[in-house]
């Protein structure tokens, strides 16, 4: 049996949904593709407010060194150890959030480099 047996109408509804199979198999791939973007994008933000997480902690991280020269330059030790305990509370924090942040072996190597300095 061959295709050219078939009459006009059969031949023009086989092609028809030839084309009709094949669009809807791309369309089903690019759903797909598009749920593995999302999810892409998705860790991406994350991953986006983990960095500036870390910006933050950084800057908190620069402030120290003002409390410490503040304490060196204005002999004031009394203001300089309150200041400088709190710096260091919120150093643990800190400590404490870039470690569950950390996501790779690299990254965990790298915040309990920043936790024992």
């Amino acid at each position: 049996m061959k295709i050219s047996d078939f009459r006009i109408g059969t031949r023009l509804m086989l092609g028809f949904l030839m084309v009709v199979s094949v669009m809807g198999g791309a369309a089903g791939y690019q759903i797909m593709q598009m749920r593995y973007v999302s999810e892409l994008y998705r860790h991406n933000a994350e991953r986006n407010a983990d960095a500036i997480a870390v910006r933050d902690i950084a800057k908190r991280l620069s402030d120290v060194y003002s409390v410490v020269a503040d304490g060196i330059i204005n002999q004031n030790m009394d203001g300089t150890r309150k200041l400088f305990s709190s710096a260091k509370l919120t150093a643990q924090k800190d400590i404490a959030a870039l470690k569950s942040i950390a996501d790779t072996q690299e990254e965990k190597i790298w915040a309990d480099a920043f936790a024992d300095k």
